[in-house]
């Protein structure tokens, strides 16, 4: 990631930490959930201009698991960070948690909080990842790790343009569902 995009990244978290709309756990993480069509509509539409059908595929896996966890309570965007790095949680938005939940109810919950993962630093480091709990595919294998084995198929180059690419989206999408419109250039 360049510093440029770094910069952008962080100038987004940095509105999200200034901005009463956003909640979360402490005033270090904040978060909005954001419109989940269009989010997965957009995460399409990176898929089908990816320069490669590795990439396609990768951001293809990525968006149906964003989709699966959006299904019940939408999309929640979390941002971490300061200075010199941010960290992107995309995920499911977990929903109203029950006095006494069921085994089911708590695994619903652990679902939806699955997503992707992103990390980017002031030294042009990113990272990007799959985290998913008791998401399955038809297969049985763990939803999580079988789109990592995606992205781990791309080059170091690859997976630095998905997660810069992937970060333009979120950025948008925060400012558009936050009317933040000048967050979406």
């Amino acid at each position: 990631m360049s510093k440029e995009d770094f910069t952008a990244a962080r100038h987004v978290l940095t509105a999200l930490q200034s901005d009463e709309m956003f909640t979360h756990a402490n005033e270090d993480s904040r978060g909005i959930r954001v419109n989940a069509d269009s989010l997965v509509f957009k995460i399409a539409d990176l898929a089908t201009q990816a320069p490669s059908p590795e990439m396609a595929d990768a951001i293809s896996w990525m968006g149906t698991l964003v989709y699966s966890v959006s299904q019940d309570y939408g999309t929640y965007v979390r941002v971490k960070g300061g200075n010199k790095s941010v960290s992107i949680d995309l995920r499911g938005h977990t929903g109203p948690l029950p006095d006494d939940p069921s085994f089911e109810e708590l695994t619903k919950i652990m679902q939806r909080a699955s997503g992707i993962y992103i990390s980017c630093s002031e030294d042009e480091k990113n990272h990007i990842s799959a985290h998913a709990s008791f998401l399955e595919l038809n297969t049985g294998e763990d939803l999580g790790q079988y789109v990592n084995g995606k992205l781990k198929r791309l080059s170091d180059q690859q997976r630095q343009e998905v997660a810069t690419k992937f970060i333009g989206v979120i950025k948008s999408e925060v400012a558009e569902s936050g009317e933040f419109l000048d967050l979406a250039g």
